[in-house]
């Protein structure tokens, strides 16, 4: 496991967990981000990334039913492609704090290799970007005129453990 990873899950330790069943503190008071640089992430498998995923999960549960053990939540966990950054937080609410179009992923590995592929992990060139000015055209619904959608990982916490 990489330095990061195990500095953001003692991070989680730490912090503890936010609970709010309006739901207005939950998504930011909950809300991890790990960055990496390229070099790191070529070599990291997508189980290592999947791993990560499931450890952060596990400590968010393991704070959640230490404060409020009946309160089912949602582990969530996506790319933030512009910051180069694996973003996860947890919500007691049944709806995803995002305000755009959310494809919900039952595949850790869909997100772990968006990840490790993801282009700006360490910034956006300055090359790859263009001033625009206010009478331009923006097609900023993709190349494919679809609206942009996120894919992102959930799990319902609580997490149902297998001891059998």
């Amino acid at each position: 496991m990489i330095q990061q990873f195990r500095e953001i899950l003692a991070e989680i330790d730490a912090a503890g967990i936010v609970i709010d069943t309006n739901g207005t503190t939950e998504p930011n008071g909950n809300l991890c981000s790990i960055s990496i640089t390229n070099e790191q992430a070529a070599g990291l498998s997508e189980d290592d990334v999947i791993c990560f995923m499931y450890d952060a999960a596990h400590r968010f549960d393991a704070l959640r039913a230490a404060k409020s053990p009946q309160l089912p939540m949602t582990f969530s966990c996506w790319v933030d492609d512009q910051a180069g950054q694996l973003r996860f937080s947890v919500v007691s609410s049944v709806s995803l704090p995002f305000g755009f179009s959310v494809r919900r992923c039952g595949d850790a590995g869909i997100v772990a290799m968006e990840f490790i592929n993801c282009p700006w992990l360490e910034g956006i060139q300055l090359s790859d970007l263009r001033d625009v000015g206010p009478d331009d055209d923006i097609d900023c619904t993709g190349s494919d005129s679809q609206p942009a959608t996120l894919n992102v990982f959930c799990i319902a916490l609580p997490l149902v453990h297998n001891d059998g």
